[in-house]
């Protein structure tokens, strides 16, 4: 049998990244468990990752190289950025919170932590550096047009090639929550973004569509990998963030004006995503009689808060136990998608 395209996709989410990282740490530990793998990261088991918003940082700290060319980082330093710093990225000074009324005239959080936290972890790389195809979401509110970052073209384009560190701050500008960012590529285009969990909270079938675009046997060198491949020469991991459990009823509802509706329509949009694009993939590999070879992985939040930017103490380990919970209940499934991962 020829050689399946491996893909990984990661939802966005904020600070309830804590939940695909602490899935793909248990993954990651479980492959180097395997002979052969004790020294392998999670990076060197997938052709194409995707990622959005925090699931896009996530993506973008599995694939950055370090000095010898290898993933610098483990899926336990991708975890430890939640764990030990969203505390830090969602702070709010007083002056923040009176200058812009809580919120509701400008930005609820400064973008300096977070852009100071992803300095740190990527430095001054560029996206034409990171190990594997990738696909990165963000959305150009000038030119009112989608914007998906992508190692393969910051190689070939240096006016689509952008620092690391900028690609995760701009598909991470979740509006209300971040100010739009303001990048600029190699050459100087400029370009101001914001979040990609505007069009695609669920990059999965995003990942679909660039990995049908690519001559993998060119790619990976790989004698018998599929060019240009279908669903059924696919397996596709896709993980989210946590299903929201918070429902909005009528008699509430129907009292919302402008202001009120504007957390509501963020989180309907982003689950109302990911579940179509889910439904969508299941219909497609089911297509193709490869079904078992697609994986959507959306743990219950348990104990934890559906929002986005709550980082007390106490969410934070919710948060984490909900990854655990998902991995103690689910370790057969867990282990199959293990051994489709590895050659």
């Amino acid at each position: 049998m020829a050689k399946k395209i491996k893909i990984l996709s990661i939802d966005g989410g904020g600070i309830r990244g804590i939940i695909p990282g602490t899935i793909l740490h248990y993954i990651e530990t479980e492959i180097q468990k395997r002979p052969g793998q004790e020294t392998t990261k999670l990076a060197d088991h997938f052709d194409l990752i995707a990622g959005t918003s925090t699931g896009g940082i996530l993506t973008c700290i599995y694939l950055i190289p370090d000095e010898k060319g290898h993933s610098k980082y483990t899926t336990e330093a991708a975890l430890n950025l939640y764990l030990q710093n969203g505390a830090e990225i969602f702070s709010r000074s007083f002056w923040q919170k009176l200058r812009t009324l809580n919120g509701v005239a400008g930005a609820k959080y400064s973008a300096d932590q977070i852009a100071k936290k992803l300095d740190e972890y990527f430095g001054d790389h560029w996206i034409s550096e990171l190990r594997r195809p990738c696909i990165i979401t963000s959305y150009d509110i000038t030119n009112r047009k989608t914007v998906f970052f992508n190692k393969l073209d910051g190689v070939d384009n240096p006016v689509r090639n952008y620092k690391v560190k900028d690609v995760t701050r701009a598909t991470s500008a979740a509006p209300t929550y971040f100010k739009p960012a303001h990048i600029t590529s190699k050459i100087g285009a400029i370009s101001t973004l914001v979040d990609g969990g505007v069009f695609a909270n669920n990059p999965a079938l995003c990942a679909y569509s660039e990995a049908r675009s690519l001559d993998f046997d060119q790619l990976l060198e790989t004698p018998g990998t599929k060019a240009f491949p279908s669903a059924k020469d696919m397996m596709l991991l896709s993980i989210g963030t946590g299903t929201v459990k918070e429902s909005y009823h009528y008699d509430k509802a129907k009292k919302w004006g402008a202001i009120g509706w504007i957390k509501p329509v963020i989180d309907v949009m982003m689950s109302g995503n990911s579940e179509t694009v889910d439904y969508q993939l299941s219909q497609i590999f089911d297509a193709t009689n490869n079904s078992d070879y697609y994986h959507r992985i959306q743990p219950g939040l348990g104990e934890a808060n559906s929002q986005m930017d709550d980082v007390s103490a106490q969410n934070l380990t919710a948060l984490h136990q909900a990854g655990l919970e998902y991995i103690s209940s689910n370790q057969q499934a867990l282990n199959k998608i293990v051994d489709q991962i590895l050659p």
